[in-house]
């Protein structure tokens, strides 16, 4: 079967579809500012709240500019354990050419060799499930739960895209998180997914699409913490059921004459979701030490103490006296 190649280069889907994500991408990305702290004072930021200073303010010794370091802090958790606070990693190497749930894991699943077709473990994970089951779950990689729902902790509005285009223009995929505060004590998120894929044989066709939107309310007095969450889940997939018969000479897999032509695989889950928490004996969140931004430190280095220019200083030694450069006076 044809695999879902990763390409970022992006291909006009329709007129109506990109007028919706344009609109939707420029809401999402008005900047929002919130003087606000997180801790024993009820606040979300770890900083005070204040953006001053930024790149290319003068010293005014000799016109050096000073890099300012970056104060924005993102940090985030799930609500079931809010003590426990992951730093965000600023990196394109953190996994970013991984598109697909099933390979986002710590142990890859089996699936049809489609892009959301339906999968299983291939190493046995125990379920830690309670209540009444139905026992669907070729689908659960691609929905979302209460407990897959991230909150952050930040001083401004924060956004995270991502999209791949697939062989043809109806395969895509595409998620966003974004977060905002809209006071000191309120903090909101949409968490959106969506998977659309043709299939390379007929009738394989799939299109899921799960989204999540929640409040994360943080009392003034850092005793209590309440979490409210909706959540959609759309799940469409087509089965083919496999080839009639093997086919000795070599065709394009649609033509190949496949077992079904009309069965189909609905789900449509909703959920609504409250959990709260109230501190008798307030923690510190347990936070993890964010890595280290050696880009920026480099950047730092050459700028606030550039390195001395050797070949000023042969041509200065040359002919005995200073010799001046574009740079500066040597």
């Amino acid at each position: 079967m044809r695999n879902f190649p990763f390409d970022i280069v992006l291909k006009a889907v329709g007129r109506a579809f990109w007028v919706r994500v344009v609109v939707v991408v420029a809401a999402l990305c008005v900047p929002f500012l919130a003087a606000a702290q997180f801790g024993q004072s009820g606040g979300f930021g770890g900083g005070s709240g204040s953006f001053g200073g930024g790149f290319g303010s003068g010293s005014g010794s000799g016109g050096t500019q000073k890099l300012a370091i970056d104060s924005t802090e993102i940090f985030y958790f799930y609500s079931d354990n809010p003590t426990l606070v992951f730093p965000f990693g600023d990196s394109l190497l953190n996994e970013f050419q991984q598109y697909d749930p099933i390979r986002k894991r710590v142990h890859d699943y089996a699936n049809l060799g489609n892009l959301g077709s339906p999968h299983r473990p291939i190493v046995y994970e125990p379920p830690f499930r309670t209540g009444f089951d139905l026992g669907f779950h070729q689908f659960d990689l691609y929905q979302k739960t209460m407990d897959d729902v991230p909150f952050y902790k930040i001083e401004q509005a924060y956004t995270n895209a991502a999209f791949s285009q697939g062989p043809t223009q109806q395969d895509l995929f595409f998620s966003v998180k974004f977060s905002r505060n809209f006071n000191q004590n309120l903090n909101f998120v949409i968490d959106h997914t969506r998977i659309n894929n043709i299939g390379s044989y007929d009738h394989q066709k799939a299109r899921h699409a799960a989204s999540a939107f929640g409040f994360w309310y943080h009392a003034p007095g850092g005793r209590y913490d309440s979490f409210s969450a909706f959540i959609h889940n759309k799940i469409y997939n087509e089965d083919n059921g496999g080839g009639i018969e093997p086919v000795d000479t070599i065709l394009p897999p649609f033509q190949v004459d496949v077992q079904l032509e009309n069965a189909q695989t609905r789900a449509l889950r909703n959920e609504f979701t409250y959990r709260q928490y109230f501190y008798l004996n307030r923690l510190r969140p347990k936070k993890q030490t964010a890595p280290r931004d050696t880009l920026l430190e480099a950047l730092q280095d050459s700028v606030l103490a550039p390195k001395r220019d050797s070949l000023a200083a042969v041509f200065r030694d040359s002919i005995g006296r200073p010799a001046t450069d574009s740079i500066g006076q040597v």
